[in-house]
């Protein structure tokens, strides 16, 4: 299925931009085998002088690419949400891991361990984090003809408990190659 669709978005200057693209139900898995975008190799008799290049990924956007030649600027399928380890999960398997650790008949190997327990009682606990994410790619037609990956869209949701029911905090961001 594909569907044509605007947004309007703000760039890093805050300035609104509306712009086209087309949606089109490639997979997530066809789409990650694509190539990322490259403009040394996507742009034949591409200037590294030019003004394109002294831009940095996180000053890119989507007329960036348009001004390169870059077309058929396509958001592939979201990839499905994604349950991520939690952070109790995390500090569950490093307990174990210093427990096992602390079997070793090591002077040396007990003195670390008890320098790492102590740093860790120390440290600030936080509140446990059950994240989600749900991503996809953005392709296009590269000047050189063939697809390539230029940025990834991506929603990553924090919830407060393990069925992941009290949602905290929802992040929705777009990085561009």
């Amino acid at each position: 299925m594909i569907s044509n669709l605007s947004i309007l978005y703000l760039n890093n200057n805050s300035t609104v931009y509306a712009s086209s693209f087309t949606q089109i139900s490639n997979s997530y898995e066809e789409t990650s085998k694509l190539p990322f975008a490259d403009p040394t190799k996507d742009i034949p008799n591409y200037s590294s002088e030019g003004i394109f290049s002294t831009r940095s990924a996180s000053e890119r956007d989507i007329n960036y690419y348009k001004k390169l030649g870059y077309k058929n600027i396509e958001y592939g399928s979201w990839s499905g949400v994604t349950n991520v380890i939690s952070t109790k999960a995390t500090r569950i398997a490093k307990f174990a891991v210093t427990q096992i650790l602390g079997l070793i008949p090591s002077n040396a190997v007990r003195g670390a361990l008890l320098l790492y327990d102590v740093s860790e009682t120390l440290k600030t606990q936080d509140a446990d984090i059950w994240p989600t994410v749900n991503a996809r790619f953005i392709t296009a037609t590269a000047p050189a003809g063939y697809r390539v990956i230029i940025g990834e869209e991506s929603i990553v949701k924090y919830y407060s408990n393990s069925a992941r029911t009290k949602l905290i905090k929802t992040i929705h961001k777009t990085y561009w190659v």
